[in-house]
């Protein structure tokens, strides 16, 4: 879910990608479908068919090529959900341009809306819907590192600060967060898993506040 709602710059960077850029704007704050309900909360309301972004989408394919294929490029169920996206984006195509706006909404609140209930599934009974959106953090700032020394569901300190490199896992700052985002969401799992691993970090670090996170920084001797 991390990869599919969000991720900033510097995250992508680390894949070898990178947030769209819109011309003449700016780029998304996310990678992520969470980049592109944000701007499309702002058009909605007065049907700012100008704004650069529908501009965007008229002009070319540009933005519904990077949506499937930064997904298509994953391993398992984020290809599907690439293809998925692929297959919608070729009846996208055949719409004359300037419905495509309109109608590229409307395929990415489908799937926007599908992860969040999924999502919701997922947290602990205790979530209530009033308070949901509060959890999103978690979905937002923790994800598995592939690149971290020892592998583990990091929680980033600050984004886009800290989001990336070798000081973007904060020991201190993960177990203030750590109620709120994985005891209360009821992801336990991530938890146990994060605090055997933040204790190993202490045990092989010289600072508790921050653990280094690419490979070769810690020596486990």
């Amino acid at each position: 879910m991390n990869i599919l709602l969000f991720r900033c710059e510097a995250e992508e960077q680390e894949d070898g990608g990178g947030c769209y850029s819109i011309p003449g704007w700016e780029s998304l704050k996310y990678a992520g479908l969470q980049g592109l309900m944000s701007v499309f909360a702002d058009i909605r309301p007065s049907n700012d068919l100008g704004h650069p972004l529908c501009a965007n989408l008229r002009e070319g394919d540009w933005l519904i090529d990077f949506v499937s294929n930064r997904l298509i490029h994953r391993d398992g169920p984020l290809a599907q959900v690439g293809h998925w996206f692929g297959a919608m984006f070729d009846y996208l195509r055949h719409f004359p341009r300037y419905l495509i706006p309109c109608y590229f909404d409307a395929i990415l609140v489908s799937a926007y809306t599908t992860a969040l209930d999924a999502t919701f599934k997922l947290m602990s009974r205790c979530v209530v819907l009033d308070v949901f959106r509060l959890c999103l953090p978690f979905q937002q700032k923790c994800r598995a590192s592939h690149t971290a020394s020892v592998p583990s569901l990091e929680g980033r300190s600050s984004l886009p600060h800290f989001s990336a490199g070798i000081f973007r896992c904060w020991g201190r700052d993960t177990f203030i967060a750590l109620r709120g985002l994985m005891l209360i969401t009821g992801r336990h799992s991530e938890a146990r898993n994060n605090h055997c691993v933040m204790s190993f970090r202490k045990h092989c670090s010289a600072t508790w506040r921050v653990f280094p996170s690419e490979r070769g920084m810690l020596d486990p001797r």
